[in-house]
């Protein structure tokens, strides 16, 4: 992995902040212990991570306290870039899928991340955003997309599987998106991104997730093309 691309990094308007928001959704699951898989163990603690990182190493005004909103609130408008992840998969009702599109088309960003590659949330995730974009698959994004040159150049992702940490395995081009009138409008990780922005960067051995340096960048980096493109 290369190091940061030439190009400078944007920084909020004077006076304002980027606030992520974590979405609230319908967990797709019978299991009432799973309901709030939306909300699980430390999803607003590494979205604080993730702020912190955006002032420290890109300085954009990036606010300490991400917000939870559901796709049906009015104040979502005001908040261009949002973000879901989850174990167990997620359900969209008509009107929460008309209300994503909206947002997306109207200049909004969706990041989403399978936790623990878990493949339940990674097909309920490909179901739900073909009712979102009917027109515009899920596609790889190559390695040669900016979103992995818009601040850190990234020629491959080390992907953590099982106990043994010590052997990464190396991909180069981990990322889906969905493109909507020539923008990227939705960025997937079907690994998991959220284990790498925890504060030790640990998450169960079983668990498929990008390790902890590279989770970072690409969260940087994401983030940095969503405000630029």
């Amino acid at each position: 992995m290369a190091g940061i691309a030439a190009a400078a990094a944007p920084s909020a308007a004077p006076g304002q902040e980027l606030t992520l928001v974590r979405l609230k959704y319908t967990v797709d699951t019978s299991n009432p212990d799973q309901r709030n898989d939306w909300n699980a163990k430390d999803f607003a603690h590494v979205l604080e991570n993730v702020s912190a990182l955006l002032r420290r190493t890109v300085s954009i005004q990036a606010s300490p306290e991400p917000k939870v909103l559901t796709l049906e609130d009015p104040a979502l408008a005001s908040y261009p870039f949002l973000f879901m992840a989850g174990h167990f998969g997620v359900v969209l009702n008509q009107a929460e899928t008309q209300w994503l599109r909206r947002h997306l088309t109207r200049g909004g960003f969706l990041l989403a991340t399978a936790c623990c590659g878990n493949p339940s949330f990674v097909r309920s995730f490909e179901r739900e955003m073909k009712k979102v974009f009917p027109e515009a698959p899920l596609k790889t994004l190559p390695r040669e997309h900016l979103v992995y040159r818009s601040l850190y150049e990234i020629d491959s992702v080390a992907c953590l599987s099982g106990a043994d940490s010590t052997r990464p395995s190396r991909n180069q081009s981990l990322l889906q998106g969905i493109e909507y009138d020539g923008h990227l409008v939705v960025v997937f990780s079907p690994t998991a991104l959220t284990c790498g922005w925890a504060q030790n960067g640990n998450c169960i051995p079983s668990c498929e997730r990008v390790a902890p340096e590279d989770a970072r960048k690409l969260a940087a980096n994401i983030v940095v093309f969503a405000l630029t493109h």
